[in-house]
């Protein structure tokens, strides 16, 4: 997989969408099956991410996007059948963690609802764990009844928070508390994995 964010050496903000797409292409002998829409989010270049999509399925390449889910349904939509994985945070579980924290949480359960309804598309959940904010068995167990509603098969990432910018203050999330949370998770959803532990 090649990220249109990391192609090689070159700047990827000076790359038309057929550079990329060559640039992915080149790189078929060596493992590359296709391009990842990640690091920034994806979404805000939707123009961009659209015309690479369409190359890259042209050219028997996959797209794959990472994303924080915050996308409007019209912009969703426009881009659906280019999208073969997904990759959503579902970064807490309750309208109030949205609202004080991070945005809409109705929209990005609205997002992880519409990828999971495509029969084109892998779907993947994550979780980042962020001590005193998400952390709770109660949060965790709601998500994973929740994408269980939706599919029990969803790979669900519970992952390991470190201090970093705003954050800077927190500390690490316990990596005992990841596999906790993890294991509560397991009770709804066959897929489970921990990570940054």
């Amino acid at each position: 997989m090649i990220s249109y964010a990391t192609a090689n050496t070159t700047d990827w903000r000076q790359m038309s969408p057929r550079e990329v797409v060559d640039r992915a292409l080149k790189l078929k002998r060596r493992g590359c099956i296709g391009i990842a829409y990640t690091y920034n989010e994806p979404f805000i270049n939707l123009e961009f991410m659209r015309d690479c999509g369409e190359l890259a399925h042209e050219n028997g390449l996959v797209n794959v996007v990472v994303s924080n889910g915050m996308v409007s349904w019209s912009a969703l939509e426009s881009v659906a059948h280019l999208i073969d994985a997904a990759n959503i945070d579902l970064k807490g579980f309750s309208r109030k963690f949205y609202d004080d924290i991070c945005g809409s949480y109705e929209c990005v359960m609205s997002t992880i609802e519409t990828l999971a309804t495509l029969q084109s598309c892998h779907l993947e959940v994550t979780t980042l764990v962020i001590p005193g904010l998400n952390d709770s068995p109660e949060g965790i167990d709601a998500a994973a009844q929740w994408l269980a509603g939706l599919s029990d098969e969803i790979p669900y990432h519970v992952t390991r928070f470190f201090p970093s910018f705003k954050y800077g203050n927190r500390q690490p999330t316990p990596i005992e508390t990841v596999y906790v949370l993890a294991e509560v998770a397991r009770k709804h959803l066959r897929y489970v994995f921990t990570g940054n532990c």
